[in-house]
């Protein structure tokens, strides 16, 4: 599972190479193809708004602590995104990123050391966002990426020690679609995040009995961008 969502890391940090490439253009314009085939072209775009997220999370542990997930509901982000054409031919492909600030924890059968805990932190999501768009008021989504973040404060009376690993990275994608009434658009999403690094250090609970822990996060979004195009 870590390996596939690493080889993802390394497609979608290849796309945005690959999209770098780009030029944008202020309008419909007419390219003449290698075939003679005039193609129209839709102008770059940028859109600047604000998510806000309800997530259902949790931990993956190994061996099994038995967590269960924890929902929750304080999840903003502020979000750029830039739509344009590849290559001056393909108007499908763009980039988002911005700042989140999030919330996300467990709960487990044992509660070992009173392990039991929901955390706060900040994130920067980076993803490439495939479109489409349908019509004058449709767009469909799709976002490959992911994510880095440092966790501020947890709810375990104890605080952090040095076994809490506080830096977070790891791999985000979804999908969704969006409502355009210009300059406004209202976009709905699912996205799922795997955290790559520990939650905990290996050696927590014992130097002899390791514990892997893994973070992840189902969540349902909903945002209202600004477009400046």
């Amino acid at each position: 599972m870590v390996k596939l969502i690493r080889h993802i890391l390394l497609l979608t940090l290849f796309g945005l190479l690959f999209s770098a490439t780009a030029s944008g253009q202020g309008g419909f314009v007419e390219i003449d193809t290698t075939f003679s085939k005039k193609v129209q072209v839709r102008p770059t775009e940028h859109l600047l708004g604000v998510r806000y997220s309800y997530e259902m999370t949790g931990v993956h542990f190994a061996p099994d602590l038995k967590a269960e997930r924890v929902n929750t509901y304080k999840n903003f982000a502020l979000l750029y995104t830039y739509y344009h054409n590849l290559w001056d031919v393909w108007s499908y492909f763009g980039i988002q990123f911005g700042a989140k600030y999030c919330q996300y924890g467990f709960t487990s059968y044992y509660n070992i050391d009173n392990m039991d805990q929901t955390l706060t932190a900040v994130e920067i999501p980076l993803v490439t966002q495939l479109k489409l768009d349908v019509g004058r008021h449709l767009r469909f989504m799709l976002d490959i990426g992911g994510f880095g973040g440092y966790r501020i404060d947890t709810t375990n009376p104890k605080g952090f020690d040095e076994f809490d690993q506080r830096w977070d990275y790891g791999a985000l994608g979804g999908g969704g679609f969006a409502f355009k009434f210009h300059p406004f658009e209202l976009h709905f999403e699912v996205l799922y995040q795997y955290s790559l690094a520990f939650l905990y250090h290996p050696e927590k609970l014992s130097t002899e009995w390791w514990l892997y822990s893994y973070p992840n996060r189902l969540s349902f979004n909903v945002g209202l961008h600004f477009n400046f195009d």
